[in-house]
């Protein structure tokens, strides 16, 4: 996790800096500013081990930094009490920078801004990896392992995580392939975890049962179906 500091581990959900029917007001660098304190609520959520809440507060973070979300209001599935966790179509819409915004946009391309975004799609990868979203996982992790522009080691641990991703989705192949070219190029310690995870998902294909026989008769994998004549 990028971490920073930040709250305790007594920080609420959301931040209490502004309510949360204001966000959608803010402008400019002011959006930034709040963002940073929605990351670093995460972070003390997720060194609590409270994985839904810091996953929220990442996710209000990267709605905050998008260009096409300024001047709008925080979809309730973010803000709203007892809403449910972030997961999903609506949380996949979050991921990525968005299109620029109307108007100014220089607080949307400021490296304070950039560098934000990068930790909470780390960040809401690694959440959603403890939850069991690897599409989400999925999503997070590669925005940053495809930005060209992003730091070399943010790009080897967002590549990392889309692996471990990859894996939990049952893409065992496209696991294995991010994972070897972690270990032949990334440094020690990276290459050394990058190492234990391809072992790891090759002892789980060794332990895995065999699959069954193809079914006999007139099922569709059986006699009748390889004599019935193929479509055009």
């Amino acid at each position: 996790m990028d971490d920073d500091g930040g709250p305790s581990s007594a920080a609420p959900l959301l931040p209490a800096l502004l309510p949360t029917r204001r966000l959608g007001v803010l402008a400019g660098e002011a959006r930034v500013r709040e963002a940073a304190a929605f990351k670093a609520h995460g972070n003390a959520h997720s060194r609590n081990g409270d994985w839904h809440h810091a996953l929220r507060n990442y996710a209000v973070a990267l709605w905050l930094l998008r260009g096409d979300s300024a001047g709008r209001m925080p979809p309730p599935s973010l803000v709203a009490p007892g809403a449910r966790p972030v997961a999903g179509a609506a949380a996949l819409a979050l991921v990525g920078a968005g299109g620029a915004p109307r108007g100014a946009a220089a607080w949307w391309r400021s490296e304070e801004a950039r560098a934000l975004r990068t930790a909470c799609h780390l960040n809401g990868a690694l959440a959603a990896l403890e939850l069991g979203d690897a599409a989400l996982a999925a999503a997070c992790a590669a925005d940053v392992a495809d930005d060209g522009a992003a730091a070399p080691a943010d790009r080897r641990k967002a590549t990392f995580r889309l692996a471990k991703a990859r894996a939990a989705a049952g893409d065992a192949r496209g696991a294995a392939a991010l994972l070897r070219a972690l270990a032949a190029a990334a440094p020690p310690p990276v290459a050394r975890e990058a190492r234990a995870l391809l072992a790891a998902l090759r002892d789980a294909r060794a332990a895995a049962p065999p699959p069954g026989p193809p079914p006999q008769g007139g099922g569709p994998r059986g006699p009748a179906a390889a004599a019935a004549p193929r479509a055009p």
